[in-house]
């Protein structure tokens, strides 16, 4: 794996798109978490969106496929609910450029609340 060296100011893309597939699979099987917590956790999604499409580096198609594939099974583990987070999220969030902050987990846990 090519990591960036520590000085660099590119984000690790790899880690980043590991990151948002290993939730999407934690989030179809159950989401054992807060709210808080989930907010806080596809957040990473966010660092994502940000950062995929201003930096040009080496393997970009297969990092957007495995970005295609982790948002499907996101999508699939979730439902909308643009309510979930009332008082969690930051000001920031736009339903159009965020949409993964109105989705809530299909299987929620018990400390979901």
């Amino acid at each position: 794996m090519d990591l960036p060296p520590p000085d660099s100011q590119e984000p690790d893309m790899n880690g980043l798109i590991g990151q948002w597939e290993h939730l999407a699979q934690l989030i179809a099987v159950e989401y054992d978490g807060m709210r808080e917590e989930y907010a806080n956790e596809i957040d990473c999604r966010t660092t994502l969106e940000e950062n995929l499409w201003i930096i040009d580096f080496p393997g970009f198609e297969s990092y957007l496929a495995r970005l295609r594939q982790a948002d499907d099974l996101f999508l699939a583990a979730t439902t909308e609910d643009r309510e979930w987070h009332r008082g969690v999220l930051k000001e920031y969030w736009n339903p159009q450029l965020h949409w993964w902050f109105g989705r809530r987990p299909l299987r929620p846990g018990p400390h979901w609340g």
